[in-house]
């Protein structure tokens, strides 16, 4: 009877101790469960954290692509007015060149007019002059004419 009694003793300190085991494990098994709870909660958190996160960068990069296609654009737009300026300035070379030009010949004209009115002038004056000799001289051969007439009828 001692052996069972032994037994019986030994079997309810085993089932004591594994109770209480029990009773650690279950322990153990809550604590790690709140904490399962705690970390998933602070994930989930951080998880909203991160997508939030993520969305202010996905506005931020399309912010920067469209600043980006900007610049862009308007570097396309300066290099266009950069090249346009260059074509006026060539332009403009090329018509000071061509007003210089013009402003030489037209000088050169006012000389050739000058020379040719000059000329005229004197022409004029010339054949005013000889115009105004041969009217003398048509006057006098008619007064010679009218005297000898007059004397040929006297005769």
């Amino acid at each position: 009877m001692n052996v069972v009694m032994h037994s019986s003793a030994s079997t309810i300190h085993d089932y004591a101790f594994v109770n209480l085991e029990n009773e650690k494990l279950k322990a153990e098994n809550e604590r790690i469960s709140k904490e399962f709870k705690d970390v998933q909660e602070s994930l989930l958190k951080r998880i909203l954290i991160l997508e939030h996160d993520f969305q202010r960068c996905q506005a931020q990069g399309i912010a920067f692509e469209l600043e980006l296609q900007n610049r862009e654009e308007k570097d396309v737009c300066e290099n266009s007015w950069m090249s346009k300026l260059e074509q006026l300035a060539d332009e403009n070379v090329s018509l000071t060149f061509q007003v210089e030009s013009l402003t030489k010949e037209n000088k050169h004209l006012k000389l050739e007019y000058q020379n040719l009115f000059n000329s005229i002038k004197k022409t004029r004056t010339q054949t005013h002059k000889e115009i105004n000799e041969l009217i003398d001289n048509v006057n006098q051969k008619t007064y010679a004419y009218g005297d000898v007439r007059s004397n040929n009828q006297d005769l």
